[in-house]
């Protein structure tokens, strides 16, 4: 097998390994969500969830799916510093709008629910966006200069980071 196949081979093997621990790690969390959530509380996750995920793929502009292109425009060392320290300046930019956001949330908690109650829950998860919106510049850069172990440690690690706070926040608290 050449050298590039195989380099192929085992970021795609790493890549499927670490997408399969993350659905498997969203499984694993059911049913602690159904032992110690009502199914309100349920659907108020599930909300909370989807509003997070609706405000980071609007604060990331399409720049994760644009970073290759402008990566590969110029091959120089200097080149490759500016894009990624244009998308890592761009994402903190973003994140004063999501901080924006963390003060409207009881806003935002009660234009969703009704009541201003699930504030906290919203700015926990706009809290997440914001490491998320951070975390983005480092995870393409690793991951576009094909250091796929790296890339999928870090992501298991962070996936493990998501699932010991879920267990916190859902279980303790």
């Amino acid at each position: 097998m050449t050298s590039n196949l195989k380099a192929f081979v085992q970021g795609t093997a790493l890549l499927t390994v670490s997408n399969i621990a993350l659905k498997a790690m969203s499984f694993v969390l059911l049913p602690l969500y159904t032992a110690h959530l009502k199914p309100a509380e349920l659907g108020v996750s599930d909300a909370v969830t989807n509003v997070a995920a609706l405000v980071f793929t609007v604060m990331v502009l399409a720049l994760d799916a644009a970073y290759g292109a402008f990566y590969y425009d110029h091959n120089t060392k200097t080149h490759r510093e500016s894009v990624f320290n244009t998308i890592w300046f761009t994402m903190v930019w973003q994140s004063a709008i999501v901080l924006l956001l963390v003060a409207l949330a009881p806003k935002i908690s009660v234009a969703i629910f009704g009541v201003v109650g699930y504030s906290m829950a919203i700015r926990i998860a706009l809290f997440g966006v914001m490491a998320n919106l951070w975390y983005l510049p480092f995870a393409l850069d690793v991951r576009i200069r094909n250091r796929m172990s790296v890339f999928a440690g870090v992501t298991l690690l962070s996936s493990l980071v998501m699932l010991l706070c879920n267990i916190l926040f859902v279980a303790v608290f």
